[in-house]
């Protein structure tokens, strides 16, 4: 798997120019870059993977975030005239200069462009290790539990402090990423199916999932794979096939944050919230039951082989 500096990613989006094309040389974990007049066009590899562009990056997009969330009615009015024709860029930076609202800015760009890394990394199956603050949105659940202590310890305010770990995503599994859910499904398979572990069977299954329409969702420690829901729908119901956790990470959040998708996802278009689940998983059953969810009263009957 490839591993990255998440730093290395964001500086690479906000370098990137007209004209120019930034990728990942997989087999280094460089940075290349390219552009419509290089002389050395040629030499790019098809397996590198393109970072997104200048146009993708969405810099004017960013800006009409920013002008959303500014509570300063004046401010904001200031701000929204001046993303109108040309020249657009500088007149906006003018005006948040204007209204003291410059490093608020620029935050919130540096924050717009590690979300568009992160986001890149994992549809593309990349692990990152990041460096910098962490930052999140007000309403996104942060799925670690750290426990906080009060008493000062100077040796501790001395020591070099550690990477902000970036809160869990959910991701979806595409072809892009499908490997690095491989090993997360094959534990299923073993430990929850009690079949051998197998993984080209496993990788085989994954591809024939994807391939019928059934939403395969992961859940991402810094582009790392951890936990993984399958899900299939009908006309009514949304049926939750599968949702595993790694072992190590298990009581961490991941599995809450699976199940939490597939209940909202099942609200918004109307459809009822099903699984099956062999009754002999009891700690299976006690985390459904701690997350609202009712045995049904319905009793399904097995022919015995």
């Amino acid at each position: 798997m490839i591993h990255v500096n998440l730093d290395e990613i964001v500086d690479a989006i906000e370098s990137i120019e007209d004209e120019e094309t930034a990728y990942l040389d997989p087999q280094t974990g460089k940075i290349q870059y390219t552009g419509s007049d290089d002389e050395n066009m040629d030499e790019r590899s098809d397996d590198w993977i393109a970072l997104p562009d200048k146009y993708e990056r969405g810099d004017y997009h960013n800006m009409e975030l920013f002008i959303e969330q500014v509570e300063d009615g004046e401010a904001g009015d200031w701000l929204e005239n001046a993303i109108r024709g040309k020249g657009a860029f500088r007149r906006f930076r003018a005006a948040a200069d204007k209204f003291h609202l410059l490093q608020d800015w620029y935050d919130f760009e540096a924050l717009q462009h590690k979300k568009l890394a992160i986001a890149w990394c994992e549809e593309n199956g990349i692990i990152y290790d990041s460096t910098a603050s962490g930052e999140q949105d007000e309403d996104e659940e942060d799925s670690y539990d750290d426990d906080f202590d009060e008493e000062y310890d100077e040796e501790e305010e001395q020591a070099e402090a550690e990477p902000v770990r970036v809160p869990y995503h959910t991701v979806m599994v595409s072809e892009n990423n499908v490997s690095n859910v491989l090993y997360v499904y094959d534990n299923f398979r073993k430990e929850v199916l009690g079949e051998k572990s197998d993984l080209d069977q496993s990788e085989d299954e994954l591809h024939a999932m994807l391939e019928d329409g059934l939403e395969l969702t992961a859940v991402s420690d810094r582009g790392r794979f951890i936990a993984l829901s399958v899900v299939e729908k009908s006309r009514e119901n949304l049926e939750l096939k599968a949702l595993y956790v790694m072992k190590d990470v298990r009581r961490n959040g991941a599995g809450a944050l699976l199940l939490k998708k597939a209940e909202a996802e099942a609200e918004e278009e109307g459809l009822q919230c099903i699984l099956h689940i062999n009754p002999k998983n009891t700690s299976g059953l006690a985390f459904f039951a701690h997350m609202g969810w009712l045995q049904s009263p319905l009793l399904e009957l097995v022919k015995a082989v």
